[in-house]
């Protein structure tokens, strides 16, 4: 029967089908902070680049006064499998110009 094959040539391994409800829920409430950080840097990145003048010259301003290298930060992509990474390492980098900025 064509429905019994194992399609799973890669050898991946879904480890959340296989957890117990408990241990499902706990995985969530530990990711919870993570997804809500995810978030806040979307919307900063999103807001750099639709940004209105004023907030794009603060920005730069700010970055001069911390001597640091005028950059916009990366936006987190669907169809760009690094993005993600690309914008953590960024607000891990200007993480106080961030802070100072929010």
């Amino acid at each position: 029967d064509e429905e019994d094959v194992d399609d799973d040539i890669e050898g991946w391994v879904d480890e959340m089908e296989m957890m117990d409800a408990d241990k499902h829920a706990d995985l969530m409430q530990s990711l919870h902070p993570v997804k809500v950080m995810l978030v806040k840097l979307r919307k900063i990145a999103f807001k750099m680049v639709h940004s209105s003048m004023i907030l794009l010259l603060a920005w730069k301003l700010l970055l001069q006064e911390q001597k640091r290298t005028i950059r916009i930060m990366p936006h987190d992509v669907v169809t760009r499998w690094n993005s993600m990474f690309d914008m953590l390492q960024f607000a891990i980098e200007y993480r106080p110009a961030l802070e100072e900025m929010t």
